[in-house]
């Protein structure tokens, strides 16, 4: 009896030891799918910058089908997209979201693409899968890893009403841009081309101006590219052929009501530095006569940066100007090109001081000055440069300049801007030179702020 207990218990361990491993095997085997995507995903010979900058996928999020039919697994994976994922114009804006999908065929061959849905709907982006896309009315495109398009759909309540498909990657030069009005007949490949629009998005970075207190204020926006593409509009053909899209990279990518009709729009290479709310100084030395040369100051060094707590350069500059004082006499000023601000500042232009009395700032230097520094400080900002250079000798050399008379040995970081790998800018600027602030061993006697603010306004009047 013993013994036959003895079998019996032995075979059900052996029988729940089975199960267990089944049952590991059924979940290890998702895991392993999934690594394998992984391993075969990449987007860096994608041919969109904006998609291999911005998009990841969330391996945590996903749906998983199996079709039994043709012995093949299907998982669609979800994205995070940080950057604009809207279309616009004056009359209609169109949302997109990305998606990947990986499909395993019979013999584990995987075909992965990413899928984009366009919607006028913002909201019902938010719940679409490629498996269940109930309601949906927009367009889906199908890319593989090069970004070339495989084909195109288009739905109308849920309902695919009609596609385009081509696995060579050829498909946008095989759809018609148009078809002749009356045209009843499919398009090459079966789709109905009037049905679709082809459409112009220019693509814009827009850029703004961050205060301090957190605010900010649009500033300019910069041409990057354009691109085109096929939306399904539907039988009434209704919709527009040409949209603008806006990314920021200091704001992410959140919707931010800017009126675009009124933008100060930059061409490649084109960079501007403003001066509407810094009045231009007519006469330096009277700007300067209530100093006493023959006592000691104070001299300020203020960093506004294109953005905060970086170095990267910008189309928009920022500014480096310099603060006096001396017995409650306040003088803040500035080294500025004469072109009003909004130009191609490559080529050497005139220059002019300017009162930067309650101009932002985010971190500055402070020392103290001889009367002997001062002195030469005056003399030199009297006798200014006549010539700004954006490369050569622009805000920051003038503050870097300043600050050597003063006693105070700033660094001169030579900053690069460049766009599409050509290199647009090589000089010093207010993000370098911030940074080298924040990051400066502060001589005996200076004192740093990095909580940055408005400089102080102008004050005494020695008439």
């Amino acid at each position: 009896m013993k013994q036959i207990f003895l079998k019996t218990t032995f075979l059900f361990l052996i029988i729940i030891f089975f199960t267990n491993c089944n049952k590991e095997n059924i979940r290890e085997t998702p895991i392993n799918d999934i690594q394998k995507i992984r391993n075969e995903f990449s987007i860096e010979n994608f041919n969109d910058n904006t998609i291999k900058d911005n998009l990841s996928i969330n391996w945590d999020d996903y749906y998983k089908i199996e079709n039994l039919n043709n012995e093949s697994i299907t998982y669609e994976f979800n994205s995070i997209f940080t950057s604009s994922n809207l279309f616009e114009n004056d009359n209609q804006k169109l949302y997109y979201e990305y998606k990947l999908l990986a499909i395993k065929d019979d013999v584990d061959i995987w075909n992965i693409q990413l899928v984009k849905f366009l919607a006028k709907d913002k909201g019902m982006l938010n719940t679409i899968s490629y498996f269940s896309p109930n309601g949906f009315s927009g367009t889906l495109y199908h890319y593989n890893l090069k970004g070339e398009a495989l084909k195109i759909i288009g739905y109308e309540n849920g309902v695919k009403i009609n596609e385009f498909s081509d696995e060579t990657g050829n498909l946008l030069l095989k759809l018609p841009a148009k078809e002749e009005p009356g045209d009843n007949e499919d398009g090459p490949t079966g789709g109905g081309g009037r049905n679709y629009r082809w459409v112009t998005v220019t693509h814009y970075t827009d850029w703004y101006k961050i205060y301090p207190n957190g605010t900010q204020e649009y500033t300019h926006s910069v041409y990057n590219k354009t691109t085109y593409e096929y939306v399904y509009v539907g039988s009434n053909n209704s919709g527009s052929s040409s949209y603008n899209n806006y990314i920021s990279p200091q704001l992410g990518n959140s919707e931010v009501p800017i009126i675009h009709g009124n933008r100060l729009l930059l061409e490649e290479g084109e960079m501007f530095v403003e001066t509407a709310n810094t009045p231009k100084i007519n006469d330096v030395k009277k700007e300067l006569e209530c100093f006493d040369k023959s006592n000691s100051a104070k001299l300020t060094i203020y960093v506004e940066q294109a953005i905060e707590n970086s170095r990267e350069v910008t189309a928009r500059l920022g500014h480096t100007f310099i603060g006096i004082e001396q017995n409650g006499v306040i003088r803040n000023l500035g080294f500025y090109p004469d072109n009003g601000g909004a130009a191609n500042l490559f080529s050497s232009q005139d220059s002019e001081i300017h009162d930067n009395s309650g101009s932002p700032y985010h971190v500055s230097i402070t020392v103290d000055i001889s009367s002997n520094q001062l002195s030469g400080i005056i003399n030199y900002v009297e006798n200014y440069p006549v010539k700004y250079d954006v490369n050569k000798y622009n805000c920051s050399d003038f503050g870097i300049k300043v600050a050597s008379l003063g006693g105070l040995n700033l660094p001169s970081t030579l900053g690069v801007g460049s766009q599409f790998g050509i290199t647009l800018f090589k000089g010093r600027n207010p993000g370098d030179l911030g940074e080298d602030i924040r990051e400066l061993t502060l001589p005996p006697g200076a004192t740093r702020d990095l909580n940055g603010g408005n400089a102080p306004k102008k004050s005494g009047d020695c008439s």
